[in-house]
This record gives C-alpha cells, structure tokens and sequence, in this order.
C-alpha cells in the first residue's frame, strides 16, 4: 500500500503540472495524456525535489517530500469542486463516445496481456542485474539511508560507486519509494512496469492526436510487444526511461513541425530536458532536436520564420532550464563520463564502432 501511495504522490504532482499548462494554454487533451504524461512529470518533479532537499540540507523523510504532493492533491480538488458546480450552471454535452469495435477489444487486450507479462516478470524478481545495482539500486541505498545525497559523493571512484557521473533521476526516484516503504528491492523493482505503461499511454496520446483510434492502439500493441521494450521494463535500468521520454519528445515535435503550434513543441522541449537527468546520452538527442529545429526554420518562408526562429529560441530555453541544475553540478564537480569520453574518439576507434553496425541492424529485426 504504501508503495502504491509512492507513485500515487508522483502522480498527483505530474498531473498538477500537466493540467495546469493544459488549462493556461487551452490545449485540448485527454484523460490518458494527461495521467501518461503526468507520471514522467511527476518522477522528474520528485528527483528534483529530492536534488533540492539535498542542496538545502533538508533531511529525506515521509514528512519532507509528503508537503508538495498534498499542497497539488488539494489544489487539484478544490478546481475539480469549482468545475463541477459551474458545470451545474452551464451543463454540456460532449457527445457520445463510441464504442470499441471488436478489433480494438482485442488490441486493448492484448496491451493488457502484455503489461501483465512484464508486470509479473518484475514482482518476485530484486534488483538482481549488474546495471541495476551497480548504478541505481546501490545509489538510491545510499541516498536513503543517508538521508540525502552524501558529501564528496559525486568524487567517490568507480572502485565504490560505479558510475557517480550518471544523471541520478532514477536513483532518486528509487529513493522516493524507499522512503515510503522502507528497504524493499522486491517492492522498488515494479517502478519500471509503471513506467512502461505510461509509456504505452502516452505513445497512443499521441498517435490519437495524429490518427484514428483503431490505428493508434495497433501501433500501441505492437509497441508493447517489442521483445526489448519488454525485458527492459523488467529490469531496473534507465534505457526504457531514457526510450520512453525521447520517443515521446519526438512525438510531440512531429506535431509541432505539423502544426508550428508552440504548445506541442514546449512539451517536446521538457521532455528532453527531463532526459538529461535520466542518462548522459541525452545530449545527443538534444543535439538532435536542435539541428531538426534549425533545418525547420531555415526551410520556412519568410513571414513564418520569426516565429518559427522565436519557437525554437523557446525551446532552447526551456530544454536549459531544466537541465541546467544537472549540469551545473557536472561542471562544478568537473565529471566525466567513462562511456563518451571524446579525447578517446578517434578514427581508428570509429572503425572499430562501426564493426557493430551489422549487430546493432541485427536486434532491430
């Protein structure tokens, strides 16, 4: 239960902040962005605060992190009380929804199937793999029992924490459960299937906003059951968060590039911020992004390219923004990544790179 009240607090958070720039901006959505969307918000939102908690020497515990989730879950209520009594006043009628055809029966459960699948791959299983624990699971120990993230801890060597150069999201997602439900990486491990439906939620969001619905689940279940997406939502490991939050930036920067609506490419632009904070890998979709932005305005006519110009600057602002505590304590600590380490990218090491292409091409079969 109280692992459940764990995500329930992320949740509240998210969707506080998702709502509340659908509902400044006029942006239509449904049910399922918002609550899909509103999970990885509120993660993200839940490491910060924990990063903050520990920059300002306030201690981990129930109390501490209960404060902000309870503060969103009244604002929340109170605007659902407000909309339904002036709902009583000004009644609408949105329209009957139509019903699933047979086709989508199936699909929605063969999604279904699947998340349990993976659901039951994760309950009786610890952290057990190598990644899991070296980089996450023994991270978010520390942090707990610490009560925060320990002095000099970004400087420990790789012979006592593997990786400290590793944006800390997750461990301090880990760090958020454990402070609610105490040690328990039997508990912690069913974060990852959470996230993995949000993950199918979100994706078919989108694709509603572009497609039919019959297509979007199809799209959805075939998603669900690509064997790696699967086994990573299984595990605990960063690759499905980082998959999650990049596929889904890409997504709404489709729309954006569709629509020169600035709303979608804003939400594109915190979803890649948020994934500085998952893995170092996300400067190379940030650089992605940047360069797509650049082609897209320079490719416009003349009358829209100021505004396409002032999108894009907005963008780089809000990508910043959120990813600048992360990197600022990357610099201030001087970290290096192990992994992209670029004095050591030369040309014989890229030909020896390429060797794996055909591996790589392999496991997208």
């Amino acid at each position: 239960m109280n692992f459940v009240i764990s995500l329930l607090c992320l949740e509240v958070m998210g969707v506080f902040l998702v709502r509340s720039f659908f509902r400044l901006t006029k942006l239509d959505h449904s049910l399922t962005e918002v609550l899909s969307l509103g999970f990885f918000v509120g993660s993200a939102a839940g490491a910060l605060v924990l990063f903050y908690y520990d920059r300002f020497a306030v201690t981990y515990a129930i109390g501490s992190v209960s404060v902000l989730p309870v503060m969103a879950a009244l604002i929340l209520a109170s605007g659902a009380v407000f909309k339904a009594a002036r709902a009583e006043k000004t009644p609408t009628d949105p329209g009957p929804v139509r019903p699933f055809e047979l086709v989508e029966k199936i699909l929605l459960a063969g999604i279904a199937i699947q998340f349990l699948w993976v659901l039951f791959q994760a309950v009786p299983m610890p952290v057990s793999s190598h990644d899991g624990l070296a980089n996450y699971a023994l991270k978010a120990k520390i942090f707990y029992l610490e009560g925060g993230i320990p002095e000099g801890f970004y400087k420990l060597g790789e012979e006592t924490v593997s990786h400290p150069d590793y944006p800390p999201l997750l461990p301090l997602v880990m760090t958020w459960v454990y402070i609610f439900t105490g040690f328990n990486d039997l508990v912690v491990s069913m974060i990852m299937p959470v996230f993995y439906a949000a993950f199918l939620g979100l994706v078919f969001a989108l694709l509603r906003r572009m497609f039919s619905r019959k297509y979007s689940l199809l799209m959805t279940f075939l998603l669900a059951g690509i064997p790696q997406v699967g086994n990573y939502a299984a595990l605990i490991h960063s690759d499905l968060l980082l998959a999650a939050v990049v596929s889904c930036a890409f997504g709404y920067l489709s729309l954006y590039l569709r629509s020169l609506d600035r709303r979608f490419i804003i939400l594109s632009s915190v979803l890649v911020g948020i994934s500085f904070w998952i893995k170092n890998e996300a400067m190379v979709f940030a650089f992605v992004t940047a360069l797509t932005l650049s082609l897209f305005v320079s490719k416009e006519d003349p009358g829209r390219r100021t505004r396409a110009l002032a999108d894009m600057l907005t963008a780089f602002a809000v990508i910043a923004v959120i990813a600048f505590p992360w990197l600022s304590v990357r610099a201030s600590e001087n970290l290096v990544n192990s992994d992209l380490d670029l004095s050591r990218l030369t040309g014989k090491r890229l030909l020896e790179n390429a060797g794996y292409i055909p591996v790589v091409l392999d496991k997208f079969q």
